[in-house]
Protein backbone atom coordinates (compact mmCIF):
# COMPACT_ATOMS: atom_id res chain seq x y z
CA UNK A 1 0.00 0.00 0.00
CA UNK A 2 3.10 2.50 0.84
CA UNK A 3 4.78 1.52 -2.39
CA UNK A 4 1.40 1.98 -4.45
CA UNK A 5 0.82 5.26 -2.49
CA UNK A 6 4.12 6.46 -3.59
CA UNK A 7 4.03 5.95 -6.68
CA UNK A 8 0.72 7.19 -7.46
CA UNK A 9 2.12 10.90 -5.19
CA UNK A 10 5.28 9.97 -7.79
CA UNK A 11 2.93 10.36 -10.70
CA UNK A 12 1.15 12.94 -9.53
CA UNK A 13 4.16 15.40 -8.53
CA UNK A 14 5.64 14.17 -11.95
CA UNK A 15 2.32 15.19 -14.16
CA UNK A 16 1.84 18.40 -12.08
CA UNK A 17 5.71 19.09 -13.09
CA UNK A 18 4.92 18.66 -16.91
CA UNK A 19 1.79 21.01 -16.41
CA UNK A 20 4.02 23.26 -15.04
CA UNK A 21 6.88 23.14 -18.23
CA UNK A 22 3.96 23.29 -20.82
CA UNK A 23 1.91 26.37 -18.89
CA UNK A 24 5.73 27.68 -19.24
CA UNK A 25 5.70 28.55 -22.49
CA UNK A 26 1.69 29.89 -22.31
CA UNK A 27 2.36 32.27 -19.97
CA UNK A 28 5.67 34.02 -21.67
CA UNK A 29 3.26 33.97 -25.30
CA UNK A 30 5.08 36.45 -28.01
CA UNK A 31 3.07 39.12 -28.73
CA UNK A 32 3.61 41.68 -31.63
CA UNK A 33 1.80 44.77 -31.68
CA UNK A 34 2.47 47.91 -33.82
CA UNK A 35 1.84 51.64 -33.32
CA UNK A 36 2.50 54.52 -35.04
CA UNK A 37 3.39 58.10 -33.58
CA UNK A 38 0.92 59.77 -35.16
CA UNK A 39 -2.21 59.41 -37.02
CA UNK A 40 -3.16 62.40 -38.78
CA UNK A 41 -1.13 64.30 -41.44
CA UNK A 42 -0.52 65.95 -44.62
CA UNK A 43 1.02 64.65 -47.67
CA UNK A 44 4.63 64.50 -48.17
CA UNK A 45 5.30 64.07 -44.51
CA UNK A 46 6.41 61.11 -43.05
CA UNK A 47 5.34 59.01 -39.63
CA UNK A 48 6.55 56.49 -37.59
CA UNK A 49 5.19 53.01 -37.42
CA UNK A 50 6.96 50.37 -34.95
CA UNK A 51 6.58 47.17 -34.80
CA UNK A 52 6.95 45.48 -31.34
CA UNK A 53 7.81 42.16 -30.59
CA UNK A 54 7.91 40.78 -26.96
CA UNK A 55 8.87 37.42 -25.71
CA UNK A 56 9.21 36.03 -29.11
CA UNK A 57 12.58 35.54 -31.18
CA UNK A 58 13.79 38.36 -32.81
CA UNK A 59 16.39 36.99 -35.18
CA UNK A 60 14.15 36.56 -38.19
CA UNK A 61 13.23 40.67 -39.49
CA UNK A 62 9.50 40.83 -41.37
CA UNK A 63 8.27 40.91 -44.36
CA UNK A 64 7.39 44.78 -44.52
CA UNK A 65 6.49 44.23 -48.40
CA UNK A 66 2.82 44.70 -47.85
CA UNK A 67 3.41 48.36 -46.31
CA UNK A 68 4.78 49.36 -50.07
CA UNK A 69 1.17 49.31 -51.44
CA UNK A 70 0.56 53.07 -49.92
CA UNK A 71 3.56 53.85 -48.09
CA UNK A 72 7.33 54.68 -48.86
CA UNK A 73 9.84 53.25 -46.71
CA UNK A 74 12.24 56.28 -46.49
CA UNK A 75 14.42 54.95 -43.27
CA UNK A 76 13.93 51.18 -41.29
CA UNK A 77 16.18 50.78 -37.70
CA UNK A 78 16.03 48.24 -35.23
CA UNK A 79 16.29 48.06 -30.94
CA UNK A 80 16.13 45.58 -28.34
CA UNK A 81 15.94 45.99 -24.65
CA UNK A 82 14.67 43.62 -21.74
CA UNK A 83 11.27 44.29 -19.59
CA UNK A 84 10.29 43.30 -16.61
CA UNK A 85 6.95 41.70 -16.69
CA UNK A 86 5.55 39.53 -13.13
CA UNK A 87 9.13 39.48 -12.22
CA UNK A 88 10.47 38.35 -14.97
CA UNK A 89 12.99 39.78 -17.97
CA UNK A 90 10.85 39.62 -21.55
CA UNK A 91 12.99 39.81 -24.39
CA UNK A 92 11.63 43.12 -26.55
CA UNK A 93 12.66 43.72 -30.02
CA UNK A 94 11.18 46.25 -32.21
CA UNK A 95 11.49 47.51 -35.37
CA UNK A 96 10.95 51.15 -36.38
CA UNK A 97 9.79 52.42 -39.63
CA UNK A 98 9.90 55.74 -40.91
CA UNK A 99 7.03 55.41 -43.77
CA UNK A 100 5.99 58.62 -46.28
CA UNK A 101 2.09 58.44 -47.14
CA UNK A 102 1.75 57.54 -51.19
CA UNK A 103 -1.93 59.18 -51.55
CA UNK A 104 -4.58 61.26 -49.43
CA UNK A 105 -6.96 59.26 -48.12
CA UNK A 106 -7.74 57.15 -44.73
CA UNK A 107 -5.05 54.32 -45.22
CA UNK A 108 -4.20 51.06 -43.92
CA UNK A 109 -1.08 50.69 -42.24
CA UNK A 110 -1.55 46.14 -42.59
CA UNK A 111 -0.55 43.41 -39.95
CA UNK A 112 2.95 42.22 -40.62
CA UNK A 113 3.91 38.74 -39.19
CA UNK A 114 6.86 37.42 -37.04
CA UNK A 115 7.72 34.03 -36.43
CA UNK A 116 3.25 33.42 -37.05
CA UNK A 117 2.28 36.47 -35.25
CA UNK A 118 0.65 39.09 -36.69
CA UNK A 119 0.20 42.66 -35.70
CA UNK A 120 -3.39 44.32 -35.68
CA UNK A 121 -3.71 46.72 -38.97
CA UNK A 122 -3.59 50.23 -38.32
CA UNK A 123 -5.68 53.78 -40.10
CA UNK A 124 -4.18 56.68 -40.85
CA UNK A 125 -5.29 59.58 -42.48
CA UNK A 126 -3.71 61.84 -45.15
CA UNK A 127 -4.97 64.78 -46.17
CA UNK A 128 -3.87 67.03 -49.16
CA UNK A 129 -0.52 68.88 -48.58
CA UNK A 130 -0.64 72.28 -47.40
CA UNK A 131 1.94 74.41 -49.95
CA UNK A 132 5.13 75.78 -47.68
CA UNK A 133 6.77 78.51 -49.04
CA UNK A 134 9.67 79.69 -47.11
CA UNK A 135 9.43 83.63 -46.10
CA UNK A 136 11.86 85.56 -47.94
CA UNK A 137 13.86 86.56 -44.07
CA UNK A 138 13.92 82.89 -43.02
CA UNK A 139 17.33 81.91 -43.55
CA UNK A 140 16.66 78.14 -43.33
CA UNK A 141 14.34 78.31 -39.95
CA UNK A 142 10.89 79.65 -39.76
CA UNK A 143 7.33 78.51 -38.37
CA UNK A 144 3.56 78.00 -39.62
CA UNK A 145 0.43 77.89 -38.12
CA UNK A 146 -2.58 76.20 -40.21
CA UNK A 147 -5.92 75.70 -39.50
CA UNK A 148 -7.49 71.96 -41.11
CA UNK A 149 -10.79 73.91 -41.67
CA UNK A 150 -11.07 77.32 -42.38
CA UNK A 151 -14.71 77.55 -42.57
CA UNK A 152 -16.03 75.09 -39.38
CA UNK A 153 -18.89 75.79 -36.90
CA UNK A 154 -19.13 77.00 -33.76
CA UNK A 155 -18.51 74.02 -31.24
CA UNK A 156 -16.84 72.47 -33.82
CA UNK A 157 -12.89 70.90 -33.49
CA UNK A 158 -10.70 72.59 -36.44
CA UNK A 159 -7.15 70.81 -36.30
CA UNK A 160 -4.24 73.32 -35.62
CA UNK A 161 -0.80 72.34 -36.06
CA UNK A 162 2.46 74.46 -35.31
CA UNK A 163 5.59 73.30 -37.18
CA UNK A 164 9.44 74.51 -36.83
CA UNK A 165 11.02 74.14 -39.94
CA UNK A 166 14.47 73.39 -39.69
CA UNK A 167 17.86 73.74 -41.94
CA UNK A 168 20.02 74.81 -39.63
CA UNK A 169 19.77 72.45 -36.96
CA UNK A 170 19.10 74.45 -33.72
CA UNK A 171 20.04 72.88 -30.78
CA UNK A 172 16.63 73.78 -28.91
CA UNK A 173 13.55 75.71 -29.23
CA UNK A 174 9.79 76.53 -27.44
CA UNK A 175 6.66 78.18 -28.15
CA UNK A 176 4.44 80.32 -26.85
CA UNK A 177 0.67 78.89 -26.35
CA UNK A 178 -1.72 79.72 -29.55
CA UNK A 179 -4.32 82.45 -28.85
CA UNK A 180 -7.11 83.58 -29.84
CA UNK A 181 -10.26 85.67 -28.80
CA UNK A 182 -13.43 83.70 -28.75
CA UNK A 183 -11.80 80.04 -29.36
CA UNK A 184 -9.40 77.73 -27.17
CA UNK A 185 -7.06 75.31 -28.29
CA UNK A 186 -6.01 71.56 -26.31
CA UNK A 187 -2.45 70.10 -27.44
CA UNK A 188 -3.30 66.74 -29.27
CA UNK A 189 -0.93 63.81 -29.20
CA UNK A 190 2.95 63.92 -28.77
CA UNK A 191 5.74 66.13 -30.64
CA UNK A 192 6.51 64.50 -33.66
CA UNK A 193 9.77 64.84 -35.48
CA UNK A 194 10.43 64.38 -39.53
CA UNK A 195 12.24 65.08 -42.75
CA UNK A 196 10.45 67.51 -45.13
CA UNK A 197 11.87 68.50 -48.56
CA UNK A 198 11.17 72.12 -49.95
CA UNK A 199 12.58 73.55 -52.42
CA UNK A 200 15.24 71.24 -52.85
CA UNK A 201 16.12 71.73 -49.45
CA UNK A 202 15.75 69.51 -46.88
CA UNK A 203 14.14 70.16 -43.68
CA UNK A 204 13.40 68.69 -40.62
CA UNK A 205 10.41 69.35 -39.13
CA UNK A 206 8.79 69.55 -35.41
CA UNK A 207 5.21 69.41 -34.88
CA UNK A 208 2.66 69.66 -32.46
CA UNK A 209 -0.94 69.32 -33.33
CA UNK A 210 -3.96 70.99 -31.07
CA UNK A 211 -7.52 71.08 -31.16
CA UNK A 212 -8.87 74.48 -31.80
CA UNK A 213 -12.55 75.18 -30.43
CA UNK A 214 -14.40 78.02 -31.45
CA UNK A 215 -16.80 79.53 -29.03
CA UNK A 216 -18.89 81.69 -31.58
CA UNK A 217 -19.50 82.54 -35.06
CA UNK A 218 -18.15 85.05 -37.40
CA UNK A 219 -13.94 86.14 -37.63
CA UNK A 220 -11.54 84.43 -35.18
CA UNK A 221 -7.61 85.42 -35.52
CA UNK A 222 -5.13 83.13 -34.26
CA UNK A 223 -2.47 85.69 -32.64
CA UNK A 224 1.07 85.14 -34.36
CA UNK A 225 3.10 82.62 -32.70
CA UNK A 226 6.79 83.28 -31.04
CA UNK A 227 9.07 80.79 -31.00
CA UNK A 228 12.59 81.04 -29.22
CA UNK A 229 15.26 78.73 -30.00
CA UNK A 230 18.93 78.54 -29.70
CA UNK A 231 20.96 78.45 -32.22
CA UNK A 232 24.54 77.50 -33.13
CA UNK A 233 26.45 80.35 -33.15
CA UNK A 234 28.11 81.76 -36.48
CA UNK A 235 31.51 82.04 -36.10
CA UNK A 236 33.86 84.66 -38.16
CA UNK A 237 36.27 83.91 -40.72
CA UNK A 238 38.83 85.82 -38.41
CA UNK A 239 37.97 83.90 -35.46
CA UNK A 240 38.19 80.52 -37.14
CA UNK A 241 41.33 81.41 -38.48
CA UNK A 242 42.29 82.03 -34.99
CA UNK A 243 41.24 78.72 -34.15
CA UNK A 244 43.48 77.13 -36.65
CA UNK A 245 46.62 78.98 -35.51
CA UNK A 246 45.99 78.12 -32.09
CA UNK A 247 45.63 74.49 -33.27
CA UNK A 248 41.92 74.17 -32.27
CA UNK A 249 40.87 73.93 -35.81
CA UNK A 250 38.96 70.32 -35.50
CA UNK A 251 37.67 71.10 -31.90
CA UNK A 252 34.01 71.72 -31.70
CA UNK A 253 32.79 75.03 -30.98
CA UNK A 254 30.08 74.72 -28.65
CA UNK A 255 29.11 78.28 -28.69
CA UNK A 256 25.30 79.44 -29.55
CA UNK A 257 22.75 81.91 -29.82
CA UNK A 258 19.39 82.83 -29.23
CA UNK A 259 16.42 84.12 -31.46
CA UNK A 260 13.06 84.21 -31.65
CA UNK A 261 10.46 84.60 -34.69
CA UNK A 262 6.81 84.91 -35.21
CA UNK A 263 4.36 83.26 -37.49
CA UNK A 264 1.79 84.84 -39.29
CA UNK A 265 -1.49 85.38 -37.79
CA UNK A 266 -4.32 82.59 -38.84
CA UNK A 267 -7.97 83.57 -39.94
CA UNK A 268 -10.96 81.59 -39.56
CA UNK A 269 -14.60 82.38 -40.51
CA UNK A 270 -16.67 80.60 -38.31
CA UNK A 271 -19.88 80.03 -39.65
CA UNK A 272 -23.27 80.07 -37.93
CA UNK A 273 -25.86 77.42 -37.40
CA UNK A 274 -27.43 76.71 -41.09
CA UNK A 275 -30.87 77.61 -41.73
CA UNK A 276 -31.79 73.48 -42.26
CA UNK A 277 -30.79 72.65 -39.22
CA UNK A 278 -33.55 71.14 -37.03
CA UNK A 279 -32.88 70.67 -33.24
CA UNK A 280 -30.27 70.26 -31.56
CA UNK A 281 -27.14 70.70 -33.67
CA UNK A 282 -24.55 68.36 -34.31
CA UNK A 283 -22.03 69.04 -37.04
CA UNK A 284 -20.12 65.78 -37.99
CA UNK A 285 -18.67 64.30 -40.55
CA UNK A 286 -20.06 60.89 -39.72
CA UNK A 287 -22.30 59.63 -36.69
CA UNK A 288 -23.36 56.05 -36.00
CA UNK A 289 -25.60 54.96 -32.92
CA UNK A 290 -26.04 51.30 -31.77
CA UNK A 291 -26.88 49.30 -28.34
CA UNK A 292 -25.76 46.59 -26.42
CA UNK A 293 -27.87 44.40 -24.24
CA UNK A 294 -26.48 42.70 -21.19
CA UNK A 295 -29.36 39.77 -21.62
CA UNK A 296 -31.56 39.26 -25.15
CA UNK A 297 -34.67 41.68 -24.65
CA UNK A 298 -36.73 38.87 -25.74
CA UNK A 299 -36.35 36.88 -23.33
CA UNK A 300 -36.90 39.42 -20.06
CA UNK A 301 -38.47 38.37 -16.47
CA UNK A 302 -40.45 40.26 -13.90
CA UNK A 303 -38.54 42.14 -11.71
CA UNK A 304 -35.13 40.97 -13.47
CA UNK A 305 -32.75 43.81 -14.07
CA UNK A 306 -31.73 44.17 -18.24
CA UNK A 307 -28.85 46.38 -18.45
CA UNK A 308 -28.92 48.44 -21.94
CA UNK A 309 -25.83 50.48 -23.19
CA UNK A 310 -26.14 52.88 -25.53
CA UNK A 311 -23.28 54.54 -27.64
CA UNK A 312 -23.29 57.58 -29.49
CA UNK A 313 -20.33 58.43 -31.52
CA UNK A 314 -19.35 61.54 -34.19
CA UNK A 315 -16.64 61.70 -36.35
CA UNK A 316 -15.27 65.35 -36.29
CA UNK A 317 -17.51 66.95 -33.11
CA UNK A 318 -16.79 67.16 -29.99
CA UNK A 319 -17.77 65.81 -26.98
CA UNK A 320 -19.75 68.78 -25.96
CA UNK A 321 -21.54 68.98 -29.03
CA UNK A 322 -23.29 65.35 -28.25
CA UNK A 323 -26.82 65.59 -27.22
CA UNK A 324 -27.89 63.73 -24.07
CA UNK A 325 -29.99 60.20 -25.50
CA UNK A 326 -33.76 60.49 -24.31
CA UNK A 327 -35.49 57.65 -22.05
CA UNK A 328 -39.38 57.66 -23.13
CA UNK A 329 -41.13 56.11 -20.43
CA UNK A 330 -43.46 53.04 -21.26
CA UNK A 331 -46.03 51.37 -19.30
CA UNK A 332 -45.06 48.37 -18.09
CA UNK A 333 -41.17 48.74 -17.47
CA UNK A 334 -39.12 50.83 -14.89
CA UNK A 335 -36.05 52.99 -16.60
CA UNK A 336 -32.83 54.02 -14.59
CA UNK A 337 -30.15 56.36 -16.52
CA UNK A 338 -27.23 54.54 -14.29
CA UNK A 339 -24.14 56.17 -16.13
CA UNK A 340 -23.64 59.20 -18.95
CA UNK A 341 -19.93 59.73 -19.91
CA UNK A 342 -18.84 61.29 -23.07
CA UNK A 343 -14.95 62.07 -24.28
CA UNK A 344 -12.96 62.21 -27.27
CA UNK A 345 -12.20 59.23 -29.39
CA UNK A 346 -10.28 58.13 -32.66
CA UNK A 347 -13.09 57.35 -35.44
CA UNK A 348 -11.52 56.17 -38.61
CA UNK A 349 -7.93 57.88 -38.03
CA UNK A 350 -9.96 61.72 -37.31
CA UNK A 351 -10.89 63.14 -33.96
CA UNK A 352 -14.39 62.72 -32.93
CA UNK A 353 -16.90 62.22 -29.75
CA UNK A 354 -18.39 59.32 -28.09
CA UNK A 355 -21.47 59.26 -25.76
CA UNK A 356 -22.23 56.21 -23.16
CA UNK A 357 -25.31 56.02 -21.78
CA UNK A 358 -25.88 52.97 -19.59
CA UNK A 359 -29.73 52.54 -18.59
CA UNK A 360 -30.96 50.04 -16.69
CA UNK A 361 -34.55 48.67 -17.78
CA UNK A 362 -36.79 46.28 -15.62
CA UNK A 363 -39.99 44.89 -16.30
CA UNK A 364 -42.90 45.18 -13.61
CA UNK A 365 -45.58 42.70 -15.21
CA UNK A 366 -45.70 40.14 -18.02
CA UNK A 367 -46.38 41.06 -21.74
CA UNK A 368 -45.04 42.59 -24.40
CA UNK A 369 -43.41 45.99 -24.47
CA UNK A 370 -41.84 48.31 -27.00
CA UNK A 371 -39.25 50.64 -26.17
CA UNK A 372 -39.82 53.10 -28.92
CA UNK A 373 -37.02 54.44 -31.34
CA UNK A 374 -34.06 56.52 -30.66
CA UNK A 375 -33.40 59.43 -33.55
CA UNK A 376 -30.39 61.99 -32.86
CA UNK A 377 -30.07 64.41 -35.46
CA UNK A 378 -27.15 65.97 -36.95
CA UNK A 379 -25.72 68.03 -40.00
CA UNK A 380 -23.36 66.09 -42.17
CA UNK A 381 -20.46 68.55 -42.72
CA UNK A 382 -19.92 66.98 -45.98
CA UNK A 383 -23.27 66.99 -47.89
CA UNK A 384 -24.44 70.01 -45.83
CA UNK A 385 -27.69 68.54 -45.09
CA UNK A 386 -29.50 67.16 -42.40
CA UNK A 387 -29.39 63.33 -41.58
CA UNK A 388 -30.51 61.08 -38.86
CA UNK A 389 -28.61 58.31 -37.17
CA UNK A 390 -31.41 55.89 -35.48
CA UNK A 391 -31.88 53.22 -33.48
CA UNK A 392 -35.41 51.07 -34.11
CA UNK A 393 -37.65 50.34 -31.55
CA UNK A 394 -36.95 47.13 -28.81
CA UNK A 395 -39.92 44.74 -27.75
CA UNK A 396 -38.94 43.08 -24.31
CA UNK A 397 -40.80 39.88 -24.14
CA UNK A 398 -41.40 39.42 -20.65
CA UNK A 399 -42.25 36.07 -18.60
CA UNK A 400 -43.54 35.78 -14.89
CA UNK A 401 -40.87 35.38 -11.80
CA UNK A 402 -39.61 32.22 -11.44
Amino acid sequence: MGRAMRHAVGLGAAALALALVLAAPAARAALLTGSVDHDFMGANETFNYVLSLSGGDGREPPDLSPLTKDFEIVDRTRRSRSDDVGGRPVDVNEWIMTLAPKRTGVLTVPGLTVKGQTSAPLKVQVLPALPVEPPAEAGGLFVRVDAGDAAPYAQSLVPVSIRIFDSIGMRSGRFGDLKADGASFTPEGKQRVYFRTIGGKRYGVIEQSFLMQPQKSGRIEIEPLTVNVTLPARTSPAASSMSNLLGRGNVPQLQSEDASFQARPVTIEVKPRPEGAQGWFLPARAVSLTQDWSAPPERARVGATLTRTLRLKARGASPNQLPPLPVAEVDGVRQYQDDSQTGRVTIEGESGAELVETVSVVPTRPGAFTLPAIEVGWWNLATGRQERATLPPVTLQVTPEG
